[in-house]
This record gives C-alpha cells, structure tokens and sequence, in this order.
C-alpha cells in the first residue's frame, strides 16, 4: 500500500506498522536506537509521516542484504559516499558466498555424474563436497584465514635476500614446469601427489613456517585463479593443484 506524497497526513504506531508490514515492536526498537526517530504528538505519542516509509523502506532493504542495524544508522546519517561504499562491501560479500554456493553446487554434480555411470565417486569427491559446504557455512572464518596466509607470504618474500629469492623462484618455476607436464594424470595417483607434497614444503619455505596441508586445500578451494597469478602460476596448474590438494586423504 502506498500514500499519495501530497497529502500531510501522519500515522499512529499502529496504523504505520501496518502500512510499513513490520511490527510495532520493530519501530518502538528503531526508535529507541535513533534509526526512525517520528515527530511526538503533544500526548506524547509517536506520529509517523510519509517520509518516514520511505526512510523505513530504506532501513528494510539494507537490514535485508545482511547489513546490520548499528551500520545502518551510521550510514543513512552520513554522507551518499558512505552509502555507496557501504553497499559495495555487501555486494562483494554477497558475490563471496554466491561463489561458495557455486562450488557446493559444482562439487555436489561431480559426485552425482559419478553416481549415474553406475561407478563409486572417489572419497576426494566426497571431501571436496565437505570442504566448500564448511566454506560456506563459515566464509568469514576462511576468508580470514586466507587473508593471513597471503599476509604471511609477503612478509616472507620482503624479509629474503636478492640471491635468496632469485633461488625460491627458480625451484618454483621448476615445480611449475613438472606439473604442467602431468596435467592429465590422475590427481590422487602417486606423482601428483609427490609434486603435491613439494608444492607444500616449497609454500612452507616461502612462508617461514609449517602449513597446515587441510588449510591449505581449503585455500586452493576457495580461491579462483585469477590473471594475477600469472606471474608464478597459470590456470591449468592452478586448478590441477586444487585436486591434487582435495585428493589427500
């Protein structure tokens, strides 16, 4: 239901709920916490306006792609910018999980293609369904982790000597150059796995500290090649590594 702008009319808690389609508990909460503060009736009781709908209908909307109410109230006080900047942090949030659901979805195939051939899916399968099912239960909590393993890595590579780095990157070029030549080999099979073994020790030496080889894989799964990574690894080995990693048991 909409109001015609023109008329000066207001409304009482009630009626406004109504009209808005949340609870009157829900206003008397905006209200308290400074979000949709309506004018005051001489009794005392709240007078809600049309362009309080129209500031409710914006507090809904932000509430409904998971912003929280506390951000809320700092961003609709502030100025368009913050908005702006606001709704393209949930944006790229919201793009993170769809990518996650999109390899729930992807891993789940896999394993159901499998399945109709009359065959037994692989326990890698299986796994790599639980691992991007756990990403996306809890994305913040991997997405961190990955921001501390990147983190890490810098720190690592400013912290080497010229000689030092030219040295990791030669080893690194040469593990590259093995496995793009297995490329079509079974990734659970014995070579990609000893390749897979020093992909691990040789991230453990850039890192200066041990990795956790679950982390890890849950590394791979969750990030997607990208043209940055050209530099020190293409896409093919890059998603051949993914497997490689899944397929530990």
């Amino acid at each position: 239901m909409r109001v015609d702008p023109t008329t000066p009319k207001t409304y009482q808690v009630q009626e406004f709920a109504k009209l808005a389609g949340v609870t009157v508990r829900a206003l008397h909460h905006y209200d308290r916490i400074g979000l949709l503060k309506p004018r005051r009736t001489r009794a005392g009781y709240r007078a809600y306006a049309q362009q309080d709908l129209t500031r409710l209908e914006q507090i809904i909307a932000l509430k409904f792609i998971g912003i929280p109410l506390g951000k809320i109230r700092l961003f609709t006080a502030g100025t368009p910018g913050a908005m702006v900047n606001a709704l393209r942090a949930q944006r790229q949030t919201l793009e993170e999980k769809r990518h996650l659901l999109d390899q729930a979805i992807a891993a789940i195939g896999e394993v159901e293609a499998v399945l109709r051939t009359g065959n037994d899916a692989d326990a890698a399968l299986y796994r790599r369904i639980i691992k991007v099912i756990e990403m996306q239960n809890n994305p913040d909590a991997w997405k961190q982790k990955y921001d501390d393993l990147l983190q890490m890595k810098i720190d690592r590579l400013r912290s080497l000597s010229p000689d030092a780095l030219a040295a990791l990157r030669a080893q690194w070029a040469g593990l590259v150059g093995e496995i793009r030549a297995i490329l079509a080999d079974d990734p659970g099979s014995p070579r990609p796995q000893e390749l897979g073994k020093r992909w691990t020790d040789l991230l453990e030496k850039l890192m200066g500290k041990p990795v956790d080889s679950a982390e890890l894989g849950r590394h791979h799964s969750s990030q997607e090649w990208n043209p940055q990574m050209a530099t020190f690894v293409d896409k093919p080995v890059w998603d051949f590594m993914t497997r490689v990693l899944a397929s530990r048991p």
